[in-house]
């Protein structure tokens, strides 16, 4: 039986039972899904939104400091791409737009303050902000 949203029935209560690791690892594959999804339809508002919960579940401790820095890397893009540039980049493939949105922007508004919420994270973000206000 499906509910209304979609999904089968036993599906949260599936969830629910399941190891709080596991938990962890079902939703963040699910959140990259949705992310994948977004910018490839080229929905800009699901985007961002998937975007800022992607990096909130990333911030939650323990956090995977190499699934942030590789998601603030590709947003912050080489940095010796100006931000005037919105097409492919020297470096042979990074675009600075995603579904019609600046990386970038993603990168300062949504995901370094989301980030900013987990202690362990703290000098990464510093870091990252100090490179996005020089791009």
């Amino acid at each position: 039986p499906r509910r209304p949203g979609g999904g089968p029935a036993g599906e949260p209560a599936r969830l629910a039972s399941m190891p709080s690791d596991r938990q962890r690892l079902v939703t963040t594959a699910h959140i990259e899904h949705r992310v994948a999804a977004a910018a490839a339809l080229g929905d800009g508002q699901e985007y961002a939104r998937w975007l800022r919960l992607y990096a909130q579940c990333l911030a939650q401790p323990p956090a995977d400091q190499a699934r942030v820095e590789e998601l603030c890397s590709e947003l912050l893009g080489p940095l010796a791409l100006a931000p005037a540039d919105s097409g492919v980049g020297g470096d042979g493939g990074w675009d600075a737009q995603v579904a019609g949105l600046s990386k970038r922007e993603l990168l300062r508004g949504s995901v370094l303050p989301a980030l900013a919420t987990n202690r362990q994270l703290q000098r990464l973000v510093a870091e990252f902000l100090e490179m996005v206000k020089g791009a």
